[in-house]
């Protein structure tokens, strides 16, 4: 034990000479107060460097927000133009295969249409098995009657005669047949 404690004895007495050592030498001790001073000091100059950190952030995180806004608003967008072009393209079929529009929305299976460059590419083919399956919605075609005309019956069969000695359409004599010869 007595080893023990003359090595501690020895271990202090060169500390405490280093100690003494240092002091002699011009090293300037802090106080705890002086010490706070200058960790101050030396956080406020970084704080300084990074000042504008939280504007920067919260513009970075509008920015973020309003990215997502325009990527929302372009996908519905999109959603929107592959519906158009898809009512559209299958309303130009179905007229060509003389189908109702409507009746071919209904019939037709959207998951079996195929699109290349946003634009559906077997509507006919998908609405022709429709067709062949059901044949009785194809629309019958409308006849509209002719009026027959006959180039040769340029005067009509009655006219309205008017005297034109006078301005009243009784003093005239009214309604004649052209047939009818007048008397003079």
């Amino acid at each position: 034990m007595d080893e023990n404690q003359t090595q501690t004895e020895d271990t202090a007495n060169q500390t405490t000479g280093a100690t003494s050592t240092d002091q002699s030498e011009g090293e300037k001790l802090f106080t705890q107060d002086e010490v706070n001073k200058l960790i101050s000091k030396e956080k406020n100059k970084v704080k300084n460097q990074f000042k504008d950190y939280d504007e920067l952030k919260e513009s970075v995180t509008k920015l973020t927000e309003q990215v997502e806004t325009i990527k929302n608003v372009n996908k519905q967008l999109e959603q929107k133009f592959q519906e158009t072009t898809y009512t559209n393209a299958l309303n130009e079929a179905a007229r060509e295969l003389n189908l109702d529009p409507k009746l071919a929305v209904k019939l037709l299976d959207k998951t079996k249409v195929i699109f290349a460059d946003e634009q559906p590419t077997n509507l006919k083919e998908l609405l022709q098995a429709e067709i062949e399956e059901n044949p009785q919605i194809v629309k019958k075609a409308v006849s509209t009657p002719s009026v027959p005309q006959n180039p040769t019956d340029d005067k009509p069969k009655f006219s309205l005669y008017t005297n034109p000695n006078s301005s009243n359409f009784f003093a005239g004599g009214g309604l004649r047949l052209n047939h009818v010869k007048q008397d003079s």
